[in-house]
């Protein structure tokens, strides 16, 4: 997240949890764990492409933003007030 918000591109693994943060080609690179060529090839296509990695970090800055305490505390608010009534 904090990669993300710095507007670093990120690649990694898609394994874990990080799928469900991270969406391929979208916001960052995703390769199989223990894909060594995978990892090669998408960090290769950032030192390549300054368009990709202009994409990539515009969405992946755009996301992370949504993950701001101004925006957070109004879900755990509208959460804390369903709950108790």
């Amino acid at each position: 997240m904090e990669v993300m918000a710095l507007g670093i591109p990120v690649v990694s693994t898609n394994a874990g949890g990080l799928p469900y943060l991270l969406e391929d080609k979208i916001d960052a690179l995703l390769v199989d764990k223990n894909d060594v060529i995978g990892m090669v090839d998408a960090i290769s296509q950032f030192l390549t492409s300054q368009v990709k990695v202009e994409l990539l970090t515009k969405n992946a800055r755009k996301k992370v933003e949504k993950f701001d305490w101004k925006y957070v505390k109004k879900d755990w608010n509208k959460l804390f007030k369903n709950e108790i009534i």
